[in-house]
């Protein structure tokens, strides 16, 4: 069964009864107690409803068309139909082209939001991938500093080492010159004392 949402001329506005929807309650009356209550409870229970269905005409091949309508507009929508069927079918083409129309601007608004979506989550991937990059450079700033650091700190230990070193090799130093200092002294005492006693010997020899 084929629904349809634009009614169209071969609509038959019709309840049970056979009484058209938008007669008159004279006019139902006019056909009896039972059509007309039976059209009564169909009437409220239309009006409650959300919607309407109308039913058409089989056509050539034997196939039922329902049409929906909105609540309480199926007689207004009936009448115009059949007034300006021409309007109608052009007023649903309109609605037709106005919804694809609709339906291609929610589908380039989707996929626009796809779009931005992908885009979006491709900046936060590389902003997650920069963030990691930034993480690794700064351990490994720091575990450069912190080798630098040990490097340095080993470097003025050297340097007071050396320092000691130095100290200790100019005390020997020192004490050297003063034992060579001492041993000129006692060498020059001793020359100084064999050339006295040489003199000496000399003078009583003769």
């Amino acid at each position: 069964m084929a629904t349809e949402h634009e009614p169209t001329a071969f609509d038959a506005p019709t309840q049970p009864g056979g009484v058209p929807r938008h007669a008159s309650a004279k006019e139902r009356r006019a056909r009896g107690l039972g059509p007309f209550l039976s059209d009564l409870k169909a009437e409220v229970q239309n009006q409650l409803s959300r919607t309407e269905t109308q039913v058409r005409p089989a056509d050539a091949h034997g196939q039922v068309t329902q049409v929906v309508y909105p609540a309480g507009q199926a007689p207004q929508i009936e009448a115009a139909t059949r007034a300006h069927p021409q309007q109608a079918a052009d007023n649903g083409a309109a609605l037709a082209a106005a919804a694809l129309a609709t339906a291609d601007h929610a589908g380039a608004e989707a996929e626009a939001a796809r779009a931005y979506a992908d885009a979006a989550r491709a900046a936060a991937e590389a902003a997650r991938a920069e963030a990691t990059a930034a993480r690794t450079d700064a351990a490994t700033a720091h575990a450069t500093a912190a080798r630098a650091d040990a490097q340095l700190q080993a470097a003025r230990a050297e340097i007071d080492a050396a320092h000691k070193e130095f100290e200790a090799l100019r005390t020997e130093f020192d004490a050297a010159r003063e034992r060579t200092r001492q041993h000129i002294l006692i060498s020059w005492t001793g020359a100084g004392a064999a050339t006295l006693i040489a003199v000496i010997a000399l003078i009583l020899g003769l």
